[in-house]
């Protein structure tokens, strides 16, 4: 989940590459709408509207003396290009780092999931299938980016630091499957989950400078989007 979203903060750090102001950086994340919006095949980036999960999850283990089976399926991700930006530049033009200051937020989001649950109790196996839907509202990320532009004073190009603070107003969850017991899962399910991602900011922040940095540009992906959107910025009536 964490390298889709990834594309956003690659796109506002791609602002240091042509040296430009800050409506160029609007430009670039202008442009990873579009790209992840329509899909790049050539540079792995595939079509988020909706975005179809590649891998299914599971997790056993057990609650009490409950041996416990849980496996999600078809997972879709609703709403990821529809984001909003606000952003300031805190340092000059030509600065040999470059700090950003953004609000990342989301008005809505939505990721549904197909599962099957195996609970086993001494020799009593039972076995559910049903869905289940995540309904996020408001959902912001906040924070600094700190880019390192190539010059003489680091001549390679990194993120050196992203703080990132993630808040979801309010995180539903609509589950089938289980009987009477939907409501209870659905509201349990939500409440983790919200906890969860209100408490992880610190560990995010150090994901997307990792993953902008190993995997997008040590690897020349970076060059490769760029690229891509000075050829596409003006050709597509989407979002420009």
């Amino acid at each position: 989940m964490w390298t889709v979203k990834a594309v956003a903060f690659l796109a506002l750090a791609c602002v240091v590459l042509a040296g430009k102001d800050l409506d160029y950086g609007f430009q670039l994340m202008r442009c990873a709408q579009t790209a992840i919006t329509r899909g790049v095949p050539e540079l792995h980036i595939p079509q988020h509207t909706p975005l179809h999960f590649v891998h299914n999850a599971s997790w056993s283990g057990h609650v009490n003396v409950v041996a416990v089976e849980l496996n999600l399926t078809n997972g879709i991700w609703y709403g990821i290009p529809a984001w909003d930006l606000k952003a300031t530049q805190l340092t000059e033009d030509g600065s040999d780092y470059i700090v950003y200051k953004f609000d990342l937020s989301w008005k809505t989001m939505n990721i549904t999931f197909d599962y099957s649950l195996k609970t086993t109790e001494v020799i009593l196996n039972q076995v559910q299938h049903g869905s289940f839907r995540l309904n996020w509202t408001d959902v912001l990320w906040s924070g600094t980016l700190n880019v390192t532009r190539p010059g003489l004073t680091k001549l390679v190009q990194e993120v050196n630091h992203a703080d990132i603070d993630w808040s979801v107003q309010d995180l539903t969850c609509d589950i089938n499957g289980l009987g009477p017991l939907n409501g209870v899962a659905g509201s349990t399910i939500a409440t983790t989950i919200k906890e969860a991602l209100n408490l992880r900011a610190v560990t995010i922040g150090d994901f997307i400078k990792d993953k902008l940095n190993t995997v997008w540009w040590d690897t020349g992906v970076i060059w490769k989007l760029t690229q891509w959107c000075q050829k596409n910025i003006n050709a597509t009536s989407e979002y420009y």
